[in-house]
């Protein structure tokens, strides 16, 4: 009898902080969920011709040293660094992480033909000369219209149902 108590407690718990998870839409700043999520680097970023540019966002510490570097390997003839900025943590708590956000421009000749591309940023020191670092490489995708890809991407899903 106390270990179904203990249990229906910690369900009522989990699902309490499920709830207020699910939630929690904007905070104090006004900034959706949405807006403060990281770039997956495993997910192909989309880019339509209508809209040239994207962002990056990756999780940040400068108070560790450290800080995201471009790397020198992607195509500098259709894309064009833009931004940089640190955005710091939402709570002011010495040594917490927050998140570095990279925008890019598209040149218009990159929509020509579908394209994949690369983007890598690198987390580094900059005073120290370290050879296995961490890396994020972003893949690029180029289309005319952002609305073909997904309408693909639909069609498919529509098919195994």
């Amino acid at each position: 009898m106390q270990f179904r108590k203990k249990a229906a407690v910690c369900a009522l718990v989990v699902l309490g902080l499920c709830g207020s998870a699910a939630m929690a839409g904007d905070d104090k700043d006004g900034k959706k969920d949405e807006e403060k999520r990281f770039t997956d680097p495993n997910k192909v970023i989309i880019v339509s011709k209508d809209h040239r540019s994207f962002k990056l966002r990756v999780k940040s510490n400068p108070t560790t040293g450290y800080s995201w570097v471009l790397i020198d390997d992607y195509n500098h003839e259709l894309i064009e660094p833009k931004e940089q900025k640190f955005h710091h943590p939402d709570k002011d708590m010495p040594g917490a992480p927050g998140y570095q956000e990279w925008k890019f421009k598209v040149d218009s000749d990159a929509f020509e033909v579908p394209l994949l591309t690369h983007v890598t940023l690198q987390y580094i020191r900059p005073w120290v000369v370290a050879r296995d670092s961490r890396k994020m490489t972003f893949t690029i995708l180029t289309v005319d219209k952002k609305d073909d890809v997904m309408k693909g991407k639909d069609d498919k899903k529509d098919k195994k149902d």
